[in-house]
């Protein structure tokens, strides 16, 4: 998970929709940029920081080029990507101000981020000179992403997050040995 905050106007770069039988991209690090693609077909296989994930249909990928990352597949996809720069802010815990991103997002409200990131492809297109517009679309677009990944934190239901229910788990079982699995279970997470 990624927490952060923007200190500047978004700059939306590029947005478009490609598809392709194979896809090998290798995202060099840059601080100021971000891109956050809808996966309308296939899958895309993701390392960022040594962790694999895989992005399928119907999910967010975000990446923040904060780090250097990888993103391929050998198979058919295709997906729909907005990418932007700003003065991007880190923070190592999540604080009240941040955003929140996950890497790669599964929701039932993906249409919802696929119209966003479709919006914004069609503004880029059709009005490239009104740079405003799609800074205000892709910053709604972070605003609801980060609202999901909140919401898929703690649970999905406004509960406790998994950090709180982990500490609960452990509280209530601290008189006997425990396992980091065992408490992974317990949340239904791995």
């Amino acid at each position: 998970m990624d927490y952060f905050n923007i200190r500047s106007l978004p700059e939306v770069h590029f947005a478009h929709s490609y598809d392709s039988d194979s896809y090998s991209n290798l995202m060099r690090k840059q601080d100021r940029t971000m891109e956050i693609s809808y996966i309308k077909e296939g899958e895309l296989h993701v390392t960022r920081d040594g962790e694999e994930m895989v992005a399928h249909t119907g999910d967010i990928l975000c990446t923040l080029y904060r780090s250097e990352t990888k993103i391929d597949t050998s198979r058919y996809h295709c997906h729909h990507t907005v990418c932007a720069s700003a003065d991007f802010i880190y923070y190592d815990a999540p604080t009240e101000e941040s955003l929140f991103l996950s890497t790669v997002i599964s929701s039932p409200n993906h249409g919802k981020f696929e119209e966003f990131i479709d919006q914004l492809i069609y503004a880029k297109k059709i009005w490239p000179e009104r740079r405003l517009k799609c800074s205000g679309l892709f910053l709604q677009l972070l605003d609801e992403l980060s609202e999901e990944c909140r919401r898929n934190m703690n649970g999905g239901n406004g509960g406790f997050s998994y950090i709180g229910k982990a500490k609960k788990y452990i509280y209530n079982n601290i008189n006997r040995p425990i396992t980091q699995k065992e408490v992974a279970a317990s949340l239904g997470i791995t």
